[in-house]
């Protein structure tokens, strides 16, 4: 197929009305245009410098045909602001460069080894110094089989308005309010189009209303910009990023080093992942106001049909619940939620009380309620696998658990759930090398364990494999894009909490690898980090057990944890344009009313998501409840919906998994408000509870 790229510009207004001490031309490259066929992964522009001042920008729209699943910026100075592919697996990509000086040359990869398919670029100079607003929306508009196509509509009062779309074929848009096309073909790519028009500033007060095509796919990538005053050039770090990966023993290093810069008002370029223990939506938030959607309730629905109320939860429990595949399998009951009452470890009896059938309040989460009110709180959050910790940490880093539902077993007192875990020495073969200590078929010289580790799998034969993981995560995508990238954990080897610290499974990153020591770190040097405004670009922070919440585990403690690493990141340098998300990576056995969606079936076998957890969303950007009913987010996400928001952010590919279907997370947040100011929360004290320096 062949796709068309426009980019729309709406009717020409005067940039000084609108900003008098600003000078906001346009510019459209000509001669911008290339593509690349036959397997050529790696393709550049050479773009013009259009003789204009320090702190412009550019702007490439670089599209791609059937089955190349994405293209990506080689250097680490591009961002990425949004990707739409649409369901024939063509695409297109948008990318920012806010440039120091001259322009560089543009060089695009194709994230696919897959050759003979076409691609090709076009970019954009603008002169839009103080702020990009961010992506106001990203439309993917699918088939129209009737003779009105859809429409997209944009109503944002704006300062210009950029529209990239695409489709195939050479009539694909039409608009009555914007500009006329003047479209470039190329002989093997997609075909690319430009408005030739400068000064193409606006300042819209209504719709622009651009219809879309009627052929099977077509779709556009909207753009905001806000004009404001020069600001002061700023340096940047120059630091080259290394990277590679290669099959099983390939490495994968970054030595830039962040350093805090000046970033545009309303954009995100950092992404914090903290997951906590063993919590489901009704135990933490069932009382939370909220209407509309799946909500909290505050009592159960018993094997025997009576309903049960909630009782309070204490802060801490005496005993942990039953939270592995079959007790969870028999706690949904076919979707009926009503099991949870005959689970072993929930009580010792038939009757009351049941020890998983609990709920905290307001008053025992005071600041998670805080945070739940100001900022973003979802009802409709699951972990991708029904099972314990272990599979969905796996599926924060892979969209995947690869068919595990079980915690590593027969560890001993190792406490790892990864490539150090015991191995037998006969179990390393020439056809399977589970970890890194095989030096050859039977040959594994540190190797003393009479048994091996092992993780069970679903559907799967053999149904076991050692916890050690060969297939691309997310960490070997971001080493690959020049992405920074840390893992803030336990790392004492033995230590419980170790076991949470998952790029220990991944065979790249393991302990003793160099991956290890440049990407795995320990928590206690987050608030270090964040406060000198050194944070990766993605980093992901795990607790030891008693900051975790896990059953058994005090709340308040737990809670205190993240609160301090909450006020050391908001009031540092990074802040302002950081969003996090909060998740309990899994229920642990207690009561939620939801049933999991099903993501897939192996075989006979029931692979669902599993019970429902909270998932809270922190930044200036983030979509606040205000502690309205109606405003709780129902979106429908999933642990893979992060993957694939960081997927969206840094322009990383799709790792292949449920990353590919899942919902991203962009409901929760609006890069248009006034960002949220952060008030510094208070951590609590008295009886049990410890306080986080």
């Amino acid at each position: 197929m062949v796709l068309l790229f426009i980019l729309l510009t709406p009717a020409l207004a005067s940039a000084q009305v609108l900003c008098p001490l600003c000078d906001c031309s346009f510019d459209a490259i000509s001669g911008s245009t290339t593509a690349s066929t036959g397997g050529n992964l790696n393709t550049s522009i050479a773009i013009a410098d259009p003789g204009v001042h320090i702190g412009d920008s550019v702007l490439c729209l670089v599209g791609y045909d059937s089955y190349l699943h994405g293209i990506n910026a080689i250097d680490n100075t591009w961002t990425n602001l949004g990707n739409l592919q649409l369901p024939d697996g063509s695409g297109e990509s948008l990318l920012l460069q806010n440039y120091p000086g001259s322009y560089p040359t543009a060089s695009f990869q194709n994230l696919s080894t897959l050759i003979a398919e076409n691609w090709s670029a076009i970019c954009v100079a603008s002169s839009y110094r103080a702020s990009l607003d961010g992506l106001v929306t990203s439309l993917a508009n699918a088939a129209s089989t009737t003779a009105t196509a859809p429409k997209v509509v944009i109503d944002q009062t704006l300062t210009s308005l950029f529209n990239f779309c695409s489709a195939p074929g050479t009539i694909a848009f039409s608009s009555p309010t914007l500009g006329s096309l003047v479209a470039q073909q190329h002989a093997f790519g997609p075909s690319v189009a430009v408005a030739n028009s400068r000064d193409a500033i606006v300042s819209p007060t209504s719709a622009n209303q651009i219809t879309l095509s009627t052929s099977a796919v077509s779709g556009c990538i909207s753009a905001a910009f806000k004009c404001g005053p020069n600001p002061t050039p700023t340096a940047t770090a120059t630091a080259t990023p290394t990277a590679t990966a290669t099959g099983a023993t390939a490495t994968a290093t970054a030595t830039a080093t962040p350093t805090a810069t000046a970033s545009p008002t309303g954009s995100i370029t950092n992404i914090v992942v903290i997951e906590k223990e063993n919590r489901s939506y009704d135990n933490y938030f069932g009382t939370f106001p909220c209407s509309g959607g799946p909500c909290g309730v505050s009592t159960a629905t018993l094997s025997t049909g009576a309903t049960y109320a909630l009782t309070r939860g204490m802060d801490t429990t005496s005993t942990d619940f039953d939270h592995d595949y079959i007790p969870f399998i028999t706690d949904i009951d076919g979707g009926l939620m009503d099991g949870f009452d005959k689970a072993p470890w929930c009580t010792s009896t038939s009757t009351p009380p049941y020890g998983c059938l609990i709920q905290q309040v307001q008053a025992d989460i005071p600041n998670y309620w805080t945070l739940a009110t100001n900022y973003a709180l979802g009802d409709n959050m699951f972990p991708d696998i029904i099972g314990p910790s272990q599979p969905n940490h796996l599926a924060m880093l892979f969209a995947s658990s690869f068919f595990d539902i079980s915690n590593t077993w027969n560890n001993g007192t190792t406490q790892s759930w990864g490539c150090d875990a015991p191995l037998k020495a006969s179990d390393c073969t020439a056809a399977n090398v589970p970890g890194p200590q095989c030096t050859g078929a039977g040959t594994c010289p540190t190797c003393t364990a009479t048994t091996s580790a092992y993780v069970q799998l679903l559907g799967q034969t053999p149904n076991t494999k050692y916890p050690c993981f060969t297939q691309t995560s997310l960490m070997d995508e971001a080493a690959t894009a020049s992405v920074s990238f840390k893992w803030y954990g336990d790392i004492t080897f033995g230590d419980t909490g170790y076991y949470w610290t998952a790029p220990d499974e991944l065979i790249r990153f393991t302990n003793g690898t160099a991956n290890w020591t440049s990407h795995v770190v320990a928590s206690t040097q987050f608030t270090t980090d964040a406060d000198a405004g050194t944070l990766p670009q993605i980093a992901w922070v795990t607790p030891d057990l008693a900051h975790s919440e896990h059953p058994l585990e005090g709340i308040c403690t737990g809670e205190n944890w993240t609160v301090n690493l909450l006020n050391h990141l908001f009031a540092g340098p990074q802040g302002a344009h950081t969003v996090v998300f909060i998740v309990w990576d899994e229920s642990g056995g207690l009561y939620d009313h939801v049933n999991p969606p099903v993501i897939q079936s192996v075989g006979a076998n029931r692979l669902s998501a599993g019970p429902r957890v909270p998932v809270l969303v922190v930044s200036p950007y983030a979509r606040a409840t205000g502690g309205v009913a109606a405003n709780v987010n129902h979106t429908q996400v999933l642990f893979s919906s992060i993957v694939r928001q960081i997927e969206n952010q840094f322009g990383l590919a799709r790792l292949g998994g449920h990353d590919s279907t899942a919902n991203d997370m962009s409901s929760f947040l609006n890069l248009n408000q006034a960002p949220i100011t952060w008030t510094p929360l208070t951590q609590r004290t008295g009886g049990l509870c410890v306080t986080s320096p």
